[in-house]
């Protein structure tokens, strides 16, 4: 019994020694291991989910074996993070090696160009589709993507290898042949502001008033062209547009002008939507200089450098405002 307790007794002092040393491993890792997460890019998605393309970056200290000076090593990965725009409840990730430039699609997908690689992307942010699945029907030679090209219904836009572009559904990913005649889909990104709009038989103008930086509203129909009053002069403003490259119309009448609040460098950027007549019907103040926006379910989704806040388009009333960065 002796001999049996001694090896027992050495088997037990060894398993410690190794959770010991093995926990002492894992935490010099934790101890000396920071994470840090940006983010670098923002797609505002059409079913209220954002789609942040961030930088993961992680640094090891540690100690040079031959000089025993410490050391820290610094590598950088990427993740593409799915959310939600209200509430900013995460819900779905996916690692990257690279950068993927990536646009809205339909039903809350989107398409994601990984170097010359397309990818439909789904809302678990698994490829629904890649390329090789891609190219059937008159892609079944082969395509490329140059530039992520998008139209307002999330199609998007590629040459075959035999030279004839085509345009691939984000929902049933078949492919047809575009016509020489079809207009191209914008470019992302894209400039959100125009000067001129169109509602109805009625067309608007953000005129520049002479040797001032603000912009009278002028409106034309089937009368003379008139400027409404100074009170409907903005700064720096121009019409917020829509998916199709022009400015976005609201259901019920209506456009948004985008503009400052004050010439002043750290003046507040405003949101004002204006009726048929040209007058304000609301004005919401943005937490920051306006990068995109889209419009879903008579909400509009604005996304500033550091949050993505929902606008009522009814009434102008901020719903939510949440921040990019966890």
């Amino acid at each position: 019994m002796t001999g049996v307790r001694k090896v027992l007794t050495a088997v037990g002092f060894g398993v410690a020694v190794g959770a010991i040393a093995l926990g002492y491993y894992f935490f010099d890792r934790w101890w000396n291991t920071s994470t840090r997460t940006a983010v670098r890019v923002v797609v505002l998605l059409d079913d209220g989910a954002v789609l942040s393309i961030d930088d993961v970056v992680t640094e090891r200290r540690h100690k040079d074996r031959d000089t025993g000076e410490r050391e820290t090593t610094t590598t950088t990965t990427y993740q593409l993070r799915r959310f939600d725009a209200a509430t900013g409840r995460e819900l779905a990730t996916r690692a990257s090696d690279s950068v993927p430039t990536c646009a809205a699609a339909v039903d809350g997908r989107a398409w994601c160009l990984w170097g010359t690689a397309l990818h439909l992307v789904g809302t678990d942010l698994a490829t629904i589709a890649d390329a090789r699945a891609l190219a059937k029907g008159p892609l079944a030679v082969g395509f490329r993507v140059d530039e992520l090209r998008v139209d307002d219904t999330g199609g998007v836009r590629v040459l075959g290898l035999d030279g004839v572009p085509a345009r691939i559904d984000a929902r049933t990913t078949e492919a047809t042949p575009i016509v020489s005649s079809a207009k191209a889909p914008h470019l992302l990104p894209r400039p959100m502001v125009v000067e001129r709009a169109r509602l109805g038989e009625a067309s608007y103008e953000l005129a520049r008033i002479k040797g001032q930086e603000r912009r009278a509203l002028r409106v034309s129909g089937r009368g003379k062209p008139r400027t409404l009053a100074p009170e409907h002069s903005y700064l720096e403003a121009g019409f917020l547009v829509g998916r199709d490259g022009a400015a976005l119309a609201i259901d019920g009448g209506g456009l948004l002008i985008v503009h400052r609040a004050t010439l002043a460098k750290d003046a507040p950027y405003r949101l004002t939507r204006v009726d048929h007549a040209g007058a304000p019907a609301w004005t919401a103040a943005l937490p920051g200089p306006l990068v995109t926006a889209a419009a879903r379910d008579g909400m509009l989704d604005v996304l500033t450098p550091a949050h993505v806040t929902g606008i009522a388009l009814a009434d102008g009333a901020v719903r939510y405002t949440t921040p990019l960065a966890r």
